[in-house]
């Protein structure tokens, strides 16, 4: 979704439960932003603000706004975590891939997650068709529709969140 999307989506939220202050417009933005127009997180994000609002009597202060954005930071690493371990192997083979995404640019040819996945793909005696289908229903990765066989990691948060996992990639997965 566009930012005016999210946006409008985040007022509805604000509308339906009468968070109103000369504030409010900026929560929304900086909410908004925050969701990167992804509808799962528009919800985190709303969700987080209305928890932070509703504990402090309906206040929209912008000192609490900065607890609503952390909370909402949460709320949508819960959800990668959530998006990570629905994923058939293990960590460190998507890191690796959303380590290579960088350094090509935003995209990965077919032969590049085969070449990065083959060494864990052999150990688990997982087909490339098997692997990349579960990378996609995951939502780690999404073709690119004008460019087929070409994927990338369709949240740039989620590159992030990815990139700094806590684990090195094996030393023969080479993002080279």
């Amino acid at each position: 979704m566009s930012q005016e999307e999210a946006a409008s989506a985040i007022q509805g939220v604000f509308d339906a439960y009468e968070f109103n202050s000369p504030d409010q417009a900026k929560w929304v933005d900086e909410l908004a932003s925050l969701s990167q127009g992804w509808p799962q997180h528009i919800n985190s994000v709303a969700v987080a603000a209305g928890q932070v609002i509703r504990d402090h009597s309906g206040s929209l202060q912008s000192d609490l706004l900065l607890q609503a954005l952390e909370l909402g930071k949460e709320k949508k690493e819960q959800y990668y975590y959530t998006r990570l371990k629905e994923c058939s192997e293990h960590p460190k083979a998507y890191k690796q891939l959303a380590l290579a995404v960088k350094d090509r640019g935003g995209v990965l040819s077919w032969d590049d997650i085969y070449d990065l996945t083959e060494n864990i793909r052999n150990k688990k005696s997982l087909s490339m068709d098997n692997f990349l289908t579960n990378a996609l229903h995951a939502g780690v990765l999404m073709e690119i529709r004008n460019r087929p066989k070409d994927y990338m990691i369709p949240i740039p948060s989620f590159e992030d969140y990815l990139r700094k996992l806590p684990i090195e990639p094996p030393l023969n997965m080479s993002s080279s």
